[in-house]
């Protein structure tokens, strides 16, 4: 037959195809196979019988949706003209690599290779560390690799069997700082990992030369990422996909965590191998980014990465003496769990039959307990065996809840207490390097680990003591206020929002009152309603988020009744009367689903898309947490730019940027320019709304009062708010 393309349905064809990952990640992406001695491409589908299975209901499913967007995507291509598949081979890849390891004869080689390859448009680059992260005393960068559309050359640097003399190795660091910086861009895999080491080791200048980055690239494309990152943003997953060759499996037995050890003879083509495929990829998806239209999305993304890299090596300073406080606090309630759990009858039991005592946080003596002891099959619904915390709470046995207790403990220890402590993968010698990763969220929010600084409890008694492991002479935070709200009402441009926001005119107060003339029962009775106090927890505990915020975002008639505890019919009046209130930001939501179900994908404000399958929620969420991402970037950018290293913040979590200053001289020279820098987001013209910045300050990160709140109507006067407002 010689087909042009193969539709594979399900997992099962898939496989066939040896491709990682499974079809949750490659389902409507194509990619080149050879069969016997034809070359076509291959388009991965779910399979229909899994949208049957998990179907309910008359109506499309959000799987149902996306296959069908799948499929008619695939069909228009192939429709159009599919280009001819290339299907790489191992000689290929391995074709045309130069391996230096330091002869006299190697730098002269080296040194102009290097000059030759800055003078290009573009080259690859990719270096080999031992450490994920420059910030051990053992870390080191092993060796380099340059790939021209010519040659690569991947040379040793500074490998235990590199063979440079000390005056040699400085000419090459002095050659690589000037190859950085030159003309050429520097195409790499994940340009975070390779600012943070350069700028580490040569000076953080380095951030702002000519990069160039393909799993950003990847990103824009399709912001799909899986489970488990990096996924589909993975290099062998990505070569897969425009070449037919996981270039991984290339390199039998390298251990990635030892690089050092390994032998050069094995480093230097596996490195070599990555820098050409760098400049492969970066050219193959450069085509596609063009013909979609994604050219400005991919720059304003790429930005965002020097930026990030630089408060990763900024760091964040932490007080030793309170970690070592909390671990023996913590230590001590993980003991006092354990041992209520061991004096426990079932534990008892499960020593006589074991002849072992119980470990509460061993799944399989967990198992045993069940099984074995209390002769259970709650924990079988299938056949595995499951010890969730669900099933664990349908158990009567005093075992099952004191598990549980033990199991929170243990995990507010190790979130929380574990990564600041000395010895910590997380912890160093100068404090914590959190990684801020801008590819692995689906709406464009930064995320962040080593350790996950964004998941610190801000409000519970718990979160104030984790966050008191931060101090500084003086921690600011700086929060963009309702910044998600504000994005509403640019993206709908409804008046009555609109002018609501320039007014200060509290909505959720306002509608607090109106539920609560119309159903007393929700705050007590109608004696209530002159109570500040109960009318202040109404507005903000439930009619804030269950009733305003929640409807902007798209919940139904029957989601908020649901939440109110009440039938649809009762608050029926008011719901119809809150969309005639805010009919625009209706029309908005309608607006954001109909494009859905035309594109197969919400675009953002930004030119960021979401692809399906994708809920209605998901659907109005994903442009308003897309919006507030390049607000918050913007300014995190800007103050980056200036190269003033007081101007960096230490973190970034989502919609607060927070600085730790050592001298109060430097905060107070600086915090009015990072308010305003903050507040100035001129260059946006669809924000049509004043922005607030509210300023929290105290020594430590827990520890804080709040200062004000900045508007930039009054800090900058802008925006003026424009004629159909008005």
């Amino acid at each position: 037959m010689k087909p042009k393309a193969v539709f594979g349905l399900g997992a099962f064809p898939l496989s066939w195809t040896d491709k990682p990952s499974g079809i949750e990640l490659w389902r409507g992406r194509r990619f080149p196979v050879q069969i016997g001695t034809h070359k076509c491409w291959y388009y991965a589908m779910r399979h229909p019988s899994f949208i049957l299975h998990t179907k309910r209901g008359n109506w499309p499913s959000d799987d149902e949706l996306a296959l069908k967007f799948d499929l008619r995507r695939a069909f228009a291509e192939v429709e159009a003209g599919l280009p001819e598949p290339v299907v790489h081979t191992p000689q290929f890849a391995r074709s045309g690599i130069t391996c230096l390891t330091g002869s006299d004869k190697d730098l002269r080689y080296l040194l102009e290779f290097l000059d030759y390859a800055g003078s290009l448009d573009v080259v690859g680059v990719d270096d080999e560390t031992q450490n994920l992260r420059p910030y051990r005393s053992n870390s080191e960068i092993v060796s380099r690799a340059v790939a021209t559309p010519d040659e690569t050359v991947a040379f040793a640097w500074r490998h235990r069997q590199a063979r440079w003399s000390d005056s040699a190795m400085l000419k090459l660091e002095r050659a690589w700082v000037k190859f950085l910086n030159s003309r050429a861009k520097k195409a790499v895999h994940n340009a975070a990992f390779e600012i943070e080491w350069d700028c580490y080791f040569y000076g953080r200048e380095l951030a702002w030369a000519p990069w160039e980055c393909t799993q950003v690239q990847a990103y824009v494309l399709d912001e799909r990422v899986g489970d488990h990152k990096p996924g589909a943003l993975a290099l062998e997953f990505l070569t897969l996909q425009y070449f037919g060759i996981n270039i991984k499996k290339l390199t039998v037995g390298l251990d990635k965590r030892f690089m050092m050890r390994e032998p050069l003879d094995v480093i230097l083509p596996y490195n070599g191998i990555d820098s050409k495929y760098h400049l492969l990829l970066h050219r193959e998806q450069e085509r596609r980014i063009r013909e979609e239209g994604l050219e400005e999305v991919y720059r304003e993304k790429l930005r965002q990465t020097p930026t990030v890299v630089l408060t990763q090596l900024k760091g964040v300073p932490t007080d030793p003496e309170e970690t070592r406080r909390l671990e023996r606090e913590y230590a001590a309630k993980v003991a006092v769990a354990e041992a209520a759990v061991r004096d426990m009858e079932a534990a008892k039991a499960f020593r006589k039959l074991t002849g072992a005592d119980f470990n509460p946080g061993s799944s399989q003596d967990v198992i045993v307990v069940l099984r074995d002891i209390l002769k259970t099959r709650d924990g079988q619904p299938g056949p595995g065996w499951s010890t969730t915390e669900k099933v664990l709470n349908q158990i009567s046995d005093p075992i099952a809840k004191g598990i549980v207790n033990y199991r929170k403990v243990t995990k507010l220890k190790s979130t929380y207490v574990d990564p600041y402590t000395e010895g910590s993968p997380d912890m160093y010698d100068d404090g914590l390097h959190p990684s801020l990763g801008t590819t692995f969220t689906e709406t464009g929010r930064l995320n962040a680990e080593g350790p996950n600084i964004q998941n610190q409890p801000v409000r519970s008694a718990e979160g104030k003591k984790v966050r008191r492991q931060v101090k500084s002479k003086i921690v600011a935070s700086l929060d963009a206020g309702q910044i998600d709200a504000r994005m509403i009402a640019c993206g709908s441009r409804d008046k009555t929002y609109v002018r609501a926001l320039f007014e200060d005119y509290d909505i959720h107060a306002e509608w607090a009152r109106r539920l609560a003339l119309r159903h007393p029962d929700f705050i007590g009775g109608k004696k209530n309603l002159s109570d500040p106090g109960v009318m202040g927890k109404f507005r903000s505990n439930q009619v804030k988020n269950t009733w305003v915020f929640a409807l902007f975002y798209g919940a139904s008639l029957r989601t908020t009744a649901g939440r109110f505890g009440v039938d649809e019919s009762v608050l029926k009046p008011e719901y119809e009367e809150f969309w005639r209130q805010f009919s625009n930001v209706k029309a908005w939501q309608d607006n954001l689903v109909k494009q859905f179900e035309t594109d197969g994908h919400v675009q953002m404000l930004g030119g960021l898309r979401r692809r399906a399958p994708l809920g209605k929620g998901q659907i109005v969420n994903s442009p308003v947490q897309g919006a507030t991402n390049r607000i918050v970037m913007h300014g995190m950018n800007r103050l980056s730019e200036t190269r003033l290293e007081v101007l960096q913040p230490n973190m970034q979590v989502h919609d607060d940027l927070t600085y730790c200053f050592n001298s109060e001289h430097d905060y107070e020279d600086n915090i009015e320019r990072i308010v305003d820098t903050m507040l100035d987001c001129r260059e946006f013209d669809w924000i049509c709304v004043p922005l607030v910045v509210e300023l929290k300050e105290g020594p430590t990160w827990a520890d804080q009062e709040k200062v004000g709140t900045f508007s930039s109507v009054r800090r900058l006067k802008w925006p003026v708010m424009a004629k159909e407002f008005q």
